[in-house]
């Protein structure tokens, strides 16, 4: 038999500490009780038509429109949570609470379960009571606010499909089957817009947002480029899907230069998760460089070789040479001179680097592996295979299917189609300090999530 001893000091520090444990424990749950219930514990799932948490009256008069009710909402001061609830087809009426003890309800004119709380009306509180479930237990609310801090600012809405769809830029509508059920929250420098439906099933995800010098115009990263391309055109008619392949094609060649195709040469490049970086220029054509991953290395050193030949099988500069005649007659002979392609090739950070530049026009491309880099800017390829660290984009699950970084004026313009939308005037804030803004979309069960944040210039 084995027998430990302790020394009686010993005895009474394991004591000490089981007390402080048992005392903490009793704090905590006197301390929940004495907290106020939030609404989401307390509003019927079936009735409540909104539920604004931790908003402030400012927040709730950006909805009188919408909401005309909230036009009789006293003022008050710090954030509170108000509920609007109606029967289908029926009046609407507002309930409001404190989820804090020390932040005042003005003028409270109900108890519901002993938590005091400003009504409306009286009718509102016979929406409240029955047996109908809790708005925490409605499946709904349930995937919109999971994940979502119980600090952060949320909006919950009731909504049909269209409306919710209407809540996300266009090119994002493709990727769910809405049902209904909107959730808008917003948390320091990001706001996010939560769709319910379902979602498109997606594979991989994309890591984050590599820094470059200068900052490009626009970075679009996707987790499945060639998937979801197809998806983005998988409801159009035939034509319309053809024009904007073809339109896509158009702006790819005009970028890369040369005369490419699509499923021969595009494609295969875009099968796993790739990322693109791109300004538009002025004059001398857009920036860009393009990263991603291939499957068949072979190949992709094909397309590699063929790009550079495009670069440089570019005539040279160009001589004319006039002659006249006796007769007065004329004759003009344009000729072109050897191209004056120039080649380097190197290694950086473990990558193959080749540079090919000719005149004016530049490629850039570095491979490591199955990695690979494209693109007619040095610095900006320099840049990305040195860094291994990108900066992660704003998600509640850390695996994006899509993200990317976008000037003010190009953001304006991604959601152009979403003016009038319950999510515009969540986004639309985000524009006033004219910083860039990073955006991610997950894919999680039942719910579409956009989330958008500020960042400072790196």
């Amino acid at each position: 038999m084995i027998t430990f001893s302790l020394s009686p000091w010993r005895l009474v520090l394991l004591a000490l500490c089981g007390s402080l444990i048992v005392l903490g424990g009793a704090i905590a749950a006197i301390v929940a009780l004495w907290q106020p219930s939030s609404l989401q514990s307390i509003l019927p799932g079936q009735n409540t038509t909104a539920l604004f948490s931790n908003v402030t009256r400012e927040d709730l008069r950006q909805w009188g429109d919408r909401f005309p009710v909230l036009r009789s909402v006293p003022d008050f001061d710090g954030r509170l949570e108000l509920g609007i609830l109606g029967a289908p087809g029926g009046p609407y009426g507002w309930i409001l609470s404190s989820p804090y003890k020390d932040i005042p309800l003005p003028d409270a004119n109900g108890d519901f379960h002993g938590q005091d709380v400003l009504l409306s009306d009286s009718g509102v509180m016979n929406l409240m009571t029955g047996k109908d479930s809790r708005l925490k237990t409605n499946d709904v609310f349930r995937e919109l606010s999971r994940g979502i801090s119980p600090t952060a600012t949320l909006i919950y809405l009731r909504s049909n499909a269209d409306e919710s769809l209407m809540s996300l830029p266009s090119a994002l509508r493709p990727f769910v089957h809405a049902s209904g059920g909107l959730l808008l929250s917003k948390e320091g420098a990001t706001a996010r817009i939560r769709v319910f439906g379902v979602t498109k099933d997606l594979d991989g995800s994309v890591s984050g947002d590599t820094p470059l010098s200068p900052p490009p115009e626009m970075t679009l990263s996707l987790a499945a480029p060639s998937q979801m391309l197809d998806l983005s055109l998988a409801n159009l008619p035939a034509a319309e899907q053809a024009i904007r392949r073809g339109q896509l094609l158009k702006k790819i060649n005009d970028t890369l230069g040369g005369e490419w195709s699509m499923p021969y040469d595009i494609l295969p490049l875009l099968k796993n998760p790739a990322t693109l970086h791109l300004s538009t220029g002025t004059g001398s054509g857009p920036s860009f460089a393009f990263q991603g991953r291939v499957s068949d290395m072979r190949d992709a050193n094909e397309r590699l070789a063929a790009f550079h030949e495009s670069i440089r099988g570019r005539a040279g500069a160009g001589s004319v040479t006039s002659r006249t005649f006796e007769r007065g007659f004329t004759s003009t002979i344009v000729g072109s001179g050897p191209s004056q392609a120039q080649e380097r090739k190197y290694s950086l950070h473990g990558w193959t680097v080749h540079e090919t530049t000719d005149g004016g026009r530049s490629l850039v491309t570095a491979v490591r592996g199955r990695d690979i880099v494209i693109g007619n800017r040095k610095e900006w390829v320099e840049d990305i295979v040195a860094d291994e660290t990108p900066e992660p984009f704003p998600s509640l699950s850390g695996n994006p299917v899509a993200g990317g970084a976008l000037s003010p004026a190009l953001f304006d313009q991604w959601t152009t189609d979403m003016r009038g939308s319950a999510g515009w005037p969540w986004l639309s804030a985000l524009l006033e300090n004219g910083k860039s803004l990073v955006w991610s979309v997950e894919m999680d069960r039942n719910v579409l999530t956009l989330s958008v944040e500020t960042r400072n210039e790196r």
